[in-house]
């Protein structure tokens, strides 16, 4: 990944900061391996001065764990998470032993670790550790300094992935006020930024500020790095996806053609980004009942997958997941199933059963048996999915009340009349609560959109088993006035 500051010199006071090109994920494994500041012994940013034989040489060394560390990052760059993860943790143990866990290179090792976890879907880990560096930079270099805003802007994403969008805005806010103040509002790392905090506006529901701050950056990437760049390619994918949300079919689809043209040239075919953006735009056209034209670019981007990294990929699982998608939009349920289950069985040897992107796929079939009518089949997935979900992510995980409520359609169709009202109402319940921190976080306007979006289990909650409404139930889970009112204003 790309370098957030410059690297430090061996005779430096403190680091230094800089303004260097973080790209739209910045930050992580690789900053600052250089450091060697000389200061007292067992100081802040630790060093060694002659005569510190207890961290001078040897295999328990601060510069060994610098060593580590830089191995650590160059593995993560060349793709080996493994060999990254087992190097960064090395550097880590050795210098919280020498100095503990608050000194400077052992938050270094801690960001790398955080953008290791946060790139593998492990989002409270990483969570943790962004918070972990952030207290220790703030204590060491201050409030406002420039290494401060990679990690405030990963925990952002970090948190908009757990469902904290409230979270998500204010640590991406901070990041975009550090580097405006000290690299300027029309450095990379302010458009790296707003690219992400579009991204959470969007999720809350904020169309319109997430517009706004697209534009934003696409006019300081485009000013700076010309109109074919690969980051221009990439806010105009963003871009285009706010716009078919927002009901700009048209205009959605040519951004995303401009930013696939874009990225196809700049990263050549095959790469992530470019099968994020078929996948997008494939969806663009099913939904416009574009069938033909959605299979066409599922197949292109599948095939192109599977040149690049070949069949047992996670990447190239993904495609095929798309393509699945596709199948069970048309009503070819079995064609789906066997894609679903073939993309699974490599996502769960590549990243494994508990994976966040295995999850995805395991709920997508799930919804495709329920949509086939396989009711005990759905509800042994979906549950698989809640458990997971809950352990994860906690009781409160926007998506828990989706795979909960159609869990509860599930055991409805199978007869299990109350324990489908249990589970409908549990959704409900999780429901609710996010709407409610919606409300507080964001406006009503964008909690009714967060309602709006997915009804399955409110709908059975209030209705009960058989057709009649709940009210008594739905009042105490539900809380204020009459059930119905309660959800409807939800």
């Amino acid at each position: 990944l790309p370098w957030v500051g410059e690297r430090v010199s061996k005779s430096a006071g403190a680091p230094k900061a800089g303004h260097g090109d973080t790209g739209r994920y910045f930050g992580g494994a690789g900053t600052g391996h250089w450091l060697r500041r000389r200061s007292s012994r067992r100081g802040p940013f630790g060093g060694t001065r002659p005569g510190d034989s207890e961290a001078a040489a040897g295999p328990h060394s601060l510069g060994v764990a610098e060593t580590l560390n830089l191995l650590g990052s160059m593995y993560y760059q060349g793709g080996d998470a493994i060999q990254a993860e087992a190097h960064f943790l090395k550097a880590r143990n050795i210098v919280e032993d020498l100095y503990g866990p608050d000194h400077f290179l052992a938050a270094q090792v801690d960001g790398g670790l955080a953008t290791l976890y946060k790139e593998r879907a492990e989002f409270t880990k990483a969570r943790g550790l962004h918070e972990h560096v952030i207290l220790v930079y703030v204590a060491l270099l201050g409030p406002e300094h420039p290494r401060l805003i990679a990690q405030y802007n990963n925990l952002g994403l970090c948190l908009k992935e757990l469902g904290d969008l409230k979270g998500a805005r204010a640590a991406l806010e901070t990041a975009l006020r550090i580097s405006e103040k000290t690299n300027g509002p029309e450095a990379s790392s302010t458009a790296s930024v707003l690219g992400n905090l579009g991204i959470a506006l969007k999720e809350s529901g904020d169309f319109d500020s997430a517009r706004t701050t697209y534009e934003r950056a696409r006019a300081i990437q485009e000013k700076r790095l010309g109109p074919d760049h690969a980051l221009v390619g990439a806010i105009l994918f963003s871009l285009g996806s706010l716009l078919a949300d927002m009901g700009d079919a048209a205009n959605g689809k040519q951004r995303m053609e401009r930013a696939l043209a874009i990225t196809d040239k700049a990263l050549g075919p095959g790469s992530v980004r470019g099968v994020q953006i078929m996948d997008q735009l494939g969806q663009l056209l099913a939904n416009q009942k574009d069938f033909k034209g959605a299979r066409a670019i599922f197949e292109r981007a599948w095939n192109e997958s599977l040149r690049v990294y070949g069949e047992n990929n996670s990447h190239t699982a993904a495609a095929l997941a798309s393509l699945a998608g596709l199948y069970a939009a048309t009503k070819d349920f079995s064609g789906a199933r066997e894609r679903y289950r073939q993309a699974l069985r490599v996502q769960e040897h590549e990243l494994g059963p508990q994976h966040y992107y295995t999850l995805e796929t395991v709920f997508a079939l799930a919804r495709t048996e329920q949509e086939a009518g396989l009711y005990a089949a759905a509800l042994a997935l979906f549950e698989r999915v809640s458990a997971e979900w809950r352990k994860q992510f906690g009781e409160l995980y926007p998506s828990l009340a989706d795979s909960i409520g159609h869990s509860a359609e599930c055991l409805y169709r199978l007869g299990r009349r109350d324990e489908a009202l249990k589970a409908a109402l549990e959704s409900a319940i999780i429901r609710r609560t996010n709407i409610e921190i919606a409300t507080h976080a964001s406006g009503e306007r964008e909690a009714l959109l967060y309602a709006a979006k997915e009804r399955t289990g409110l709908d059975l909650a209030t209705t009960g088993v058989d057709g009649r409404a709940a009210p008594g139930v739905c009042k105490r889970c539900l809380g204020r006035g009459d059930s119905r009112t309660s959800v409807g204003a939800g």
